[in-house]
């Protein structure tokens, strides 16, 4: 090696060699290590040995309860064990009568109040936020009260009954003055949200006159009335080979029935849900000099037996007959004329009228014979009494 770069080298060994005397001199340690949601106190980047940092906590963040906040830079250059956390504070929660909230209470957490069935919120606000400082805001949550519906209007002729004082749940039942008919809901809920349900009923004065009550192969069921309300049900029935459409009808607010029945030929078997045994038959042709016992049905059920009555001097010819499953009566009755039952009363009232003038004619009767003639006296009666049977002549010469 030349004696130049000798020169040359030798200033910067010398440094070089200075240099890691004076690190070792000033052992230490570097920056300290970070935390989440915390920093230590000082931003310096040496630490030397036995140096200290203290910790703390971001806004809106607390250290745990077992955190130490120290730390120390110890002889080896390296920190010692970190034992230091940082967790999100959090507001006192804040419950509401008949109500109640949703949602964290942690720092940056929003909770939603909601009130209970029949009560709404009153206030500014529904939500509060937790802030960094452990307090709501806004600071105080909102009210619930009682949700209530608005009075009823009432319109003539029209009467309720309420109960809760239009309070949610309440419910407001409706009717009307005698001899008029409900039209609309007969009752309305207060409901959740302040108002009634459905809408308000009138009253009308509605009357119906009595639908055709006989039709065409069936009738009318149930009693017989004048008038019908609103809302009266009026029920059809058929014989069996026909079925009713519609099978009922109702009395509308127009004062007409609603709709007109017929019963129309059935072109398929029965329904499974109808029951085979519900057949009927159609009223029995009126018989001649007599009468059933039910002649003001249309329309008589399977196994129904009809009884005939015959006027006098006529006797019967199958005096009951009987529905049949297929819908056919079981014979055809009549009344047949009896020859015998009028001899027995003529005799009797030609005798009759025979004792009443043969009685009028045995009463005195007077002879009275031309002037100058003489009485004639029968020896074998009274004077002047000539019975009814002999007879008599009167000559001139017979004095």
């Amino acid at each position: 090696m030349t004696l130049h770069l000798q020169k040359m080298l030798f200033p910067m060994l010398f440094c070089v060699l200075l240099g890691a005397l004076h690190v070792t001199a000033q052992a230490g340690c570097g920056p300290p290590p970070r935390v989440n949601n915390g920093r230590p106190d000082s931003t310096n980047t040496f630490f030397p040995v036995n140096d200290m940092v203290r910790y703390q906590c971001n806004s809106g963040y607390a250290a745990t309860k077992n955190s130490s906040l120290r730390l120390q830079c110890v002889a080896n250059g390296t920190w010692g064990e970190l034992n230091y956390w940082c967790e999100r504070k959090t507001c006192s929660p804040k419950p509401i009568d008949q109500g109640s909230y949703t949602g964290g209470i942690s720092f940056g957490d929003t909770i939603t109040y909601t009130c209970d069935d029949g009560y709404a919120l009153t206030g500014k606000t529904y939500q509060l936020t937790c802030m960094a400082d452990g307090t709501w805001n806004p600071v105080d949550p909102p009210d619930c009260q009682p949700v209530s519906c608005p009075e009823i209007d009432l319109t003539e002729k029209l009467v309720f009954q309420l109960s809760l004082q239009y309070q949610y749940g309440s419910r407001v039942t409706y009717s009307c003055e005698a001899g008029f008919s409900l039209i609309g809901d007969s009752f309305r809920d207060c409901l959740e949200s302040g108002k009634w349900s459905g809408s308000k009923p009138i009253c009308k004065d509605v009357k119906c006159k009595t639908p055709q009550w006989d039709i065409s192969h069936g009738q009318a069921m149930g009693e017989r009335k004048e008038a019908y309300k609103y809302n009266d049900i009026v029920r059809y029935e058929c014989s069996a080979r026909y079925r009713a459409e519609p099978s009922e009808i109702h009395c509308t607010e127009s004062n007409e029935w609603s709709a007109t029945v017929n019963c129309v030929l059935r072109t398929t078997s029965l329904p499974r849900t109808e029951d085979p045994l519900q057949c009927s038959c159609d009223k029995p042709p009126a018989i001649e000099h007599g009468e059933g016992n039910d002649k003001y049905k249309s329309v008589y059920a399977c196994g129904y037996t009809l009884s005939y009555k015959c006027k006098t001097c006529y006797f019967p010819v199958h005096s009951e007959i009987t529905c049949q499953q297929n819908g056919q009566w079981s014979h055809s009755p009549g009344c047949v004329f009896n020859a015998t039952c009028v001899i027995v009363p003529v005799v009797i009232i030609v005798a009759l009228i025979g004792a009443m003038l043969a009685f009028a004619f045995f009463k005195k009767i007077a002879c009275f014979a031309p002037s100058g003639s003489k009485t004639i006296n029968d020896p074998r009666k009274n004077e002047n009494e000539i019975p009814l049977n002999d007879t008599m002549s009167l000559k001139p010469n017979d004095a």
